[in-house]
């Protein structure tokens, strides 16, 4: 199954996540802003740092969105890409996660300012769930 697609946006950077289920989908948009941002080819490390993440939100859309912008806040700001990720666990509107992030010295290819709730929403068709994000860049 296909985890991500590019989708061509006028002003702004777009793309779509997919997942068997809200976890996948979760799991699957960290590693798609990963390589949007650095590429696909970023270097591995041996060095990964584990962290932990807990985020609350209103409603499921802005908790993905809030873990979009925690992933983004690692990536740009600390210079942190997340590599794995060693449980993700979802109730209602809170996310649990134990992450493992490496350092990267890599320039971004992708330069990505903000995660932005325009056109919010997740959808379930055919057993897939789906998240469309728009980020600006």
């Amino acid at each position: 199954m296909k985890t991500y697609k590019i989708i061509p946006h006028t002003a702004d950077f777009s793309f779509q996540i997919f997942g068997k289920d809200l976890e996948e989908l979760f799991i699957n948009s960290a590693f798609a802003l990963i390589d949007i941002i650095f590429g696909e080819k970023l270097p591995e490390y041996s060095r990964l740092r584990k962290i932990k993440i807990k985020l609350k939100s209103s409603d499921q859309e802005s908790l993905l969105i809030d873990w979009l912008r925690e992933i983004h806040f690692q990536a740009i700001v600390e210079k942190q890409a997340v590599r794995k990720i060693n449980y993700l666990t979802l109730k209602d509107s809170t996310i649990s996660a134990e992450i493992e992030i490496q350092n990267t010295e890599k320039h971004p290819e992708n330069e990505i300012k903000a995660i932005t709730y325009s056109d919010i929403q997740v959808k379930e068709e055919n057993s897939q769930f789906s998240f469309v994000v728009v980020c600006d860049v």
